[in-house]
């Protein structure tokens, strides 16, 4: 073997060499960017989520909202400030009074303590708890009545 042929053959073994490298470095870069890929996907999403109760806290560990099965219960930082359920909207002011309802109103008799159920209506009270405004009026409709017995 010559000179030429041994400077042949090196400059050959470097491109291929060379090109080795790159390919390697090519594969690893594609290897890497799989793995970086896999690690960022979702993992699969659940079909159903099953609790008793869910419950979202404020940044000082408070319930502000909780769902049951009962409803849903809404609170600011001192109260309950309004309920949904299958009775329908109950809202309350900042000292827990009811102040609205929509949907079952229920109203006590003060003197009987004989409670009274009016199954759609709308109701405002004043901030003891009293009826101001009622939709459709007390004399139009028909209460569900029952006793505190019950």
């Amino acid at each position: 073997m010559n000179v030429n042929e041994i400077c042949n053959r090196l400059e050959r073994l470097e491109r291929e060499n060379r090109w080795m490298k790159r390919a390697g470095l090519a594969v690893v870069g594609v290897a890497l960017a799989v793995a970086l890929i896999g690690a960022a996907m979702p993992e699969e999403i659940p079909r159903m989520i099953e609790a008793r109760a869910f419950q979202v806290l404020d940044n000082n560990g408070r319930v502000r909202v909780a769902m049951t099965s009962d409803g849903i219960d809404y609170r600011d930082e001192q109260s309950l400030r309004a309920t949904m359920s299958a009775f329908g909207y109950h809202y309350f002011d900042e000292n827990g009074v009811k102040r609205a309802a929509v949907g079952v109103v229920e109203l006590v008799d003060e003197k009987t303590k004989q409670e009274s159920r009016y199954p759609a209506g709308v109701a405002l009270f004043d901030e003891d708890g009293d009826v101001i405004w009622m939709a459709p009026q007390e004399g139009k409709r028909r209460p569900v009545r029952r006793d505190n017995a019950s």
